[in-house]
């Protein structure tokens, strides 16, 4: 499959947790996409974490990066994010991939908020070009 130099190619979610090792998920194939809703990441409830997005930019230019975040929980929406990322120009060769962390989280806590909850993710550029989307899942739980 050719890859469309056009876009941002995101290759990994990381997720940090404070005390816990970090989960890497697998942006970078069709297969590893299929099966993050499949397995869906343990968090324990009330702990900190944050999200880092690995990402490389092909070809141009990409202005006003956004990332778009819905969340669900039992098929109700309960959870829409839009953070600015900025604007990156195309790696280079032996450049680096972009690697952005957002702010810092707390895992919800309480009997009622253990269960799954399904997230669809979204890189939107301020021209409206959606290059990158995906589905996953995390499952709150009492421990790790």
């Amino acid at each position: 499959m050719a890859e469309d130099k056009t876009k941002v190619v995101v290759s990994a979610l990381v997720l940090e947790f404070s005390g816990h090792d970090e989960v890497t998920l697998d942006l970078s194939t069709p297969d590893s996409l299929k099966k993050l809703s499949e397995n869906p990441v343990q968090i324990k409830e009330g702990v900190l974490y944050s999200m880092k997005f690995v990402f490389r930019v092909h070809d141009k230019v990409v202005t006003a990066l956004r990332y778009l975040e819905e969340t669900k929980r039992q098929g109700i929406l309960i959870d829409r994010s839009d953070s600015f990322m900025g604007s990156y120009a195309p790696n280079i060769e032996g450049q680096p991939d972009f690697e952005v962390t957002f702010e810092d989280q707390e895992a919800p806590t309480g009997a009622r908020a253990c269960g799954r909850y399904d997230v669809t993710s979204k890189f939107v550029d301020e021209e409206g070009n959606n290059h990158h989307k995906f589905q996953w899942a995390y499952e709150i739980t009492n421990d790790w």
